[in-house]
């Protein structure tokens, strides 16, 4: 993948190494807001998603119900395609089986 694309995402998970060990297996985006199951850190949940996302679009004046995590996912692999992206790196990012979907 292109830096423009990386960097952020490792200077975010050099930011969380300041936190905990992280591992190719843990998840990227983490709540750090309180401790569920005896973890520290628990993956981020749908509805904490949602929220900030919709946070994130009502502070650049977006005021779109329809816009969800969904559909940004879904956009942001359109656009890979778009751009270039090879298809088997878009279905690793898309976590998708079948490269039909």
């Amino acid at each position: 993948m292109k830096q423009a694309f990386t960097k952020p995402i490792k200077d975010y998970l050099k930011c969380l190494a300041k936190y905990k060990e992280v591992k190719t297996t843990d998840p990227l985006f983490l709540s750090l807001s309180s401790s569920y199951r005896g973890k520290k850190y628990n993956r981020i949940s749908l509805r904490q998603l949602n929220t900030i996302i919709k946070q994130r679009l009502n502070f650049i004046g977006i005021y779109d119900k329809r816009i969800t995590p969904h559909n940004l996912r879904h956009t942001a692999i359109t656009l890979a395609l778009q751009a270039g992206a090879p298809i088997l790196q878009v279905q690793a990012m898309a976590r998708h089986k079948n490269i039909a979907t």
